[in-house]
Formats: structure tokens, C-alpha cells, sequence
């Protein structure tokens, strides 16, 4: 089960994601559902069609419920999901 503590150890596929800061002005609000997950970029399908956006130099929000979020800074996940878990 995903929670605020173990969020950056699991997969991120299937989780709702608003980009909150980032480097490049034009990621700030970007929002939508996690579709894919590589080591350095995550996929996610908005309302204008599939984005694929690196995960550093943003902080993410995370929806773990529809209540609950965590925020991350993408250098912190900047890794395959199954090398999180490893840490």
C-alpha cells in the first residue's frame, strides 16, 4: 500500500500528478494521470494528450487519495522504481 512515508520506494503508475515548481515555467501546473515510469522521466496522459516529462528539476505532488497528497522533489526519485526499493 502506498503512503506518505513509502511513496518514493513503489511504482508510480496509476497515481494522479501535479507538477507544483520546476525549472521550466511552462511544467508548473501540469497535472494528470501516471501512465509510465522510466529511470529519468515520467509519462502522464492530461487533458491535452500524453506528456512525458523528466523528473528532475520538478517538484511533484502526489495523489495518494483523493484527500491525501505528498510532495517530492524529482531528484529524490530520479531512479527506476525497483532501485527505490533497494535504496
Amino acid at each position: 500500500m502506498r503512503t506518505i512515508k513509502n511513496i518514493k520506494m513503489h511504482e508510480m503508475i496509476g497515481l494522479k500528478t501535479k507538477i507544483i515548481d520546476s525549472t521550466d515555467q511552462n511544467m508548473i501546473g501540469l497535472s494528470g494521470t501516471i501512465i509510465n515510469e522510466t529511470q529519468h522521466m515520467i509519462f502522464i496522459n492530461t487533458p491535452k494528450g500524453l506528456k512525458k516529462i523528466p523528473k528532475m528539476h520538478n517538484i511533484w505532488e502526489f495523489y495518494l487519495t483523493d484527500t491525501t497528497t505528498t510532495t517530492i522533489i524529482g531528484n529524490d526519485i530520479n531512479r527506476r522504481s525497483m532501485e527505490r526499493v533497494r535504496g
